[in-house]
């Protein structure tokens, strides 16, 4: 814990500046009540699952994110990092990706994990493989041409790591994410599978069904720290160095705006600390336990609430 902690004081020391994270501040806030204010993402964005639907997001996605970085390396006398076109390519191949996977879904959006036959939960079990299958690849082929020299993808580092002091963090944010589990959005919105709204599917009970998906849904986090905390930062700190954490924390934010507000916000700090982390170890799975821990706990207090205190959805 200790060493998480210097992680932080020592980036904080050396990274702070106050025009920088002022201005920081003042664009990640106007962008949430902006987005909460005339619910952007929801109205705008969300159920292009198309060629329109990428732009779009890729769109929002560069604001979010070169809003930062290009403010961010020119208030510090940085603009030579903006002059190499390895910045702009990997950023935008980055984004890309992103982008394609927000406006990727397959079959079609309902508002409750209704399942009609076999078929649709194969195909919800499928959206969750959605950044699986987009992201591997793609980020196989840029590491081999940009970033050849350094140890696995971007983060998915398998040597040894000490990873006890993350589940220790886990149970300290847990009763916080308890508290939070009781808010309306919150109640809302998990779990994200819903075992009474379902019909058993293939000849499996609705506990095994629960699970399976779960694990899927497990594996879309990695997918999300291999993005956000393997590309984006350990992947641009190649370039930048520490200056990637900042617009990576804005990007994170962006993708939480058609989630309750609480998320959108806890992005913000979540994000700026889990950056570091990464950029410090070189690696993603102290991230991966977090995010994966948080979720599952949002997920079990959804069941909890529903059989045993009985709050309905």
């Amino acid at each position: 814990m200790k060493t998480i902690v210097n992680y932080l004081k020592d980036h904080i020391r050396n990274d702070f500046n106050p025009f920088v994270y002022g201005y920081f501040l003042i664009f990640i806030t106007i962008s949430i009540s902006l987005n909460y204010y005339f619910h952007f993402e929801n109205h705008f964005l969300a159920g292009k699952h198309n060629v329109l639907g990428t732009l779009l997001y890729f769109l929002f996605y560069a604001t979010a994110y070169y809003g930062i970085a290009v403010p961010k390396l020119l208030i510090q006398k940085q603009k030579e990092i903006l002059t190499k076109p390895v910045f702009w390519i990997k950023s935008f191949l980055f984004l890309l990706l992103l982008s394609i996977a927000a406006a990727t879904y397959f079959l079609f959006k309902t508002s409750k994990l209704e399942l009609i036959n076999d078929y649709t939960f194969a195909f919800r079990l499928l959206n969750q493989l959605k950044c699986t299958l987009i992201y591997v690849i793609p980020l196989l082929i840029i590491k081999k041409i940009y970033d050849s020299n350094s140890s696995g993808l971007y983060g998915l580092n398998f040597k040894g790591q000490n990873l006890k002091v993350y589940f220790l963090l886990l149970l300290i944010v847990s009763p916080i994410i308890i508290g939070a589990s009781f808010t309306p959005d919150f109640l809302k919105a998990y779990p994200r599978f819903k075992p009474w709204f379902v019909e058993p599917a293939f000849g499996l009970n609705k506990l095994t069904m629960a699970g399976i998906f779960e694990t899927f849904y497990a594996l879309d986090f990695v997918m999300v720290e291999l993005l956000f905390r393997g590309a984006l930062v350990i992947g641009m700190a190649a370039i930048m160095g520490k200056e990637a954490i900042l617009p990576m924390v804005s990007t994170y934010a962006f993708i939480h705006f058609g989630k309750p507000m609480g998320e959108a916000i806890s992005a913000v700090f979540g994000g700026y600390i889990l950056g570091i982390i990464a950029y410090r170890t070189k690696h993603i799975w102290g991230g991966c336990i977090i995010h994966i821990g948080v979720a599952f706990l949002m997920e079990i207090m959804g069941f909890i609430q529903f059989y045993l205190i009985q709050i309905k959805r």
